[in-house]
């Protein structure tokens, strides 16, 4: 008997029939794969948060850990190399877990032992998923990283714009405050100043990143059902009706914005009047005009602008074009990072401003500015700038302005920028320039509103009897940031190791016992060609005691006044030191100890090994006369 086989068109049916079940079944399959592998997650980091409150409570009952400090205690994680880490388990100890660590993110345990988890991206599928839960909430949620809705992988304030081209209004600290949530509400923002508005005396503030890139030319007319932007987009202000209020940043970007017009007065804002802007960080702008050009405000006239980084901006037109400012009118801007930028003019252009009405306290990184008439750079401004700085295709040679190091937010503060260090510019909620992050080099704005500079030093520091003790680099950091005040006494609990972590000098008027501890591998770098003095472990102190330290490995370079302990001394008692294998360099009254003593006293010092180098004075323990006494050299 013949064995019948199928036919062709039974053949394809089977075919049609299988690939339906496949359009079906496969995304559930794969939709169960992912539900899988976010529970898997999601019990993951459960189990790290049962184990951060276990932890600390068994070390609590054998006595390992004190009072849990005012931040909480902060497990944070990072990558190194292909592994994921623990960043600071030097600092705080190792939360034990067994599994895949996250890569990114934190745990943080309060003081009523409740644990948050901040944007915990997972190790797997190459960070595909992240957790999040606060201290009032009793489970962990788990989503894609990169799903916006989820808020994760994202900034975690970012503001949901609910009514596109319509700012929000609101009240902050009593004021009138209306919100720019979207480049749409920035659109109207224009257009509304442009037409009169000038909000003088209201506060804008921006509450989001700003991605100009998919608001091309050929699609302006439909933004905002107004054809006032068809030909690009129209900056906020002009000489008919600028803009006189206060517009914060919130240390939020606006990115990828170009402006190309035959005109004058151009920038973000065109012209603004008695007026304030700062916070704000400007990439990869691109403006084209006539006369008055720079990034952020063509025209100012008596305002004040500060707070200010621009990044990969090109600034071109004919007469008075700077990277940030066309034309300052009798107005202020100070706290201005240039970290690249190109500004080429037909007649007048300037790093910064394009005339000579010039910025205080700020730092040019990287620029080039090409024009007939280049105008100068204040250099008793406190402006400072890297050997990457050319005019007219030439370097810089000005040697008492120029430095190569500017990676170090010590050179920031020394040089006048507001800075975490001794509580910079908490007079108000504004911005302060800070490392991005834990193991990273790039300097960045940071707001106040959102990560605060702390002020009181019972909130950051635990206290034995008298004294304020510091237990690790995060404990330095916190206590560098708090404003000195008269009577301070602080205690070293333990030894200081900053090999591979950020140092932050510390402005001081108090008592320091250094407890015979050790503070190491701590790195200064402010080339002595940035003229910027009074460097060290402690910049400056005044009336003040400091005793009983070890200090080891310790490289500091600046100008004048350097030393591994004190940059400058105010009629302060320094004494039982020791150092070894330190290196102090710079141009004027360079010491292993202390730069400058001005009527002070230092006694029971001990040079184990030192390197002291300098073009003018120089000398073993202090860099000038007012000598130490009853001490040892021994190399």
């Amino acid at each position: 008997m013949k064995k019948k086989g199928f036919t062709l068109i039974e053949l394809l049916a089977v075919i049609v029939i299988l690939g339906i079940i496949m359009v079906i079944a496969v995304p559930r399959i794969l939709d169960v794969i992912e539900k899988t592998e976010i529970e898997s997650y999601r019990e993951s980091v459960e189990l790290m948060v049962r184990t951060a409150k276990l932890q600390y409570e068994i070390n609590e009952s054998q006595g390992i850990y004190q009072e849990i400090p005012e931040q909480g205690i902060i497990y944070s994680y990072g990558v190194n190399g292909n592994e994921t880490i623990q960043t600071n388990e030097n600092e705080v100890g190792l939360l034990k877990f067994k599994g895949d660590k996250p890569r990114s993110g934190t745990i943080t345990l309060n003081r009523e032992k409740r644990v948050q988890v901040d944007k915990l991206v997972s190790k797997m599928k190459n960070g595909k998923y992240c957790a999040i839960k606060s201290y009032d909430e009793t489970s962990v949620k788990v989503g894609k990283s990169t799903d916006p809705d989820f808020n994760c992988a994202g900034e975690s304030d970012v503001v949901k714009d609910k009514k596109p081209c319509d700012l929000e209004e609101g009240t902050s600290d009593g004021k009138t405050v209306y919100y720019i949530d979207s480049v749409e509400d920035f659109y109207a923002f224009s257009t509304d100043v442009n037409e009169g508005n000038t909000y003088e005396g209201k506060v804008v503030k921006l509450r989001n990143n700003l991605d100009f890139s998919n608001y091309t030319k050929d699609k302006k007319s439909t933004i905002c059902k107004t054809d006032d932007n068809k030909d690009g987009f129209t900056p906020v202000g002009n000489d008919s009706h600028s803009f006189k209020g206060t517009f914060f940043g919130g240390a939020k970007k606006i990115s990828n914005l170009t402006i190309d017009k035959s005109s004058n007065n151009l920038g973000i804002f065109g012209y603004i009047s008695q007026a304030k802007i700062y916070g704000l960080t400007l990439n990869n702008i691109k403006i084209s005009g006539n006369d008055n050009i720079g990034a952020l405000v063509g025209y100012e006239y008596y305002s004040t602008i500060k707070e200010i980084v621009v990044k990969d901006v090109n600034i071109s037109g004919h007469n008075t074009i700077g990277s940030v400012i066309g034309w300052m009118y009798y107005g202020q801007a100070n706290n201005i990072v240039v970290k690249s930028a190109n500004v080429t003019a037909t007649e007048n252009a300037g790093v910064i401003t394009g005339d000579d009405d010039a910025p205080t306290n700020s730092i040019i990184e990287s620029a080039n500015v090409t024009g007939k008439y280049i105008r100068r750079v204040y250099t008793n401004y406190n402006v400072y700038w890297t050997n990457q700085y050319k005019t007219n295709n030439e370097v810089v040679t000005d040697g008492a302005n120029t430095m190569a190091q500017i990676s170090d937010i010590n050179t920031y503060q020394a040089g006048g920028l507001d800075t975490w260090i001794d509580g910079d510019n908490t007079d108000e909620k504004g911005c302060y320039f800070d490392y991005e992050n834990t193991s990273s080099n790039t300097i960045v704005l940071k707001s106040i509103e959102k990560e605060p500079i702390p002020t009181d030093i019972s909130k950051v520091l635990t206290k034995s009897g008298d004294y304020y003790i510091i237990n690790s680099a995060e404990d330095w950091k916190n206590f560098s940031a708090v404003p000195n005040s008269s009577g301070l006494k602080v205690k070293l609990g333990k030894d200081l190791n900053f090999n591979g972590k950020h140092f932050y000098m510390k402005y001081f008027k108090g008592t320091f016992n250094g407890d015979a501890k050790t503070i190491k591998n701590v790195k200064i770098d402010t080339p002595n060609q940035a003229n910027i003095n009074n460097i060290g472990i402690f910049a400056y102190i005044t009336e003040s005691l400091i005793y009983g330290i070890n200090l080891e490995n310790i490289t500091i370079n600046g100008s004048t006044n350097i030393g591994a302990l004190v940059g400058y001394e105010y009629y302060s008692t320094i004494r039982e030191i020791s150092v070894k294998n330190v290196n102090t360099s710079g141009y004027n009254t360079i010491g292993s100890v202390i730069g400058w003593m001005y009527y002070g006293q230092a006694n029971n010092i001990v040079v184990k090994s030192a390197n002291v180098t300098a073009t003018e004075t120089a000398g073993v323990i202090t860099g000038d006369d007012d000598a130490p006494t009853n001490s040892i050299i021994e190399s």
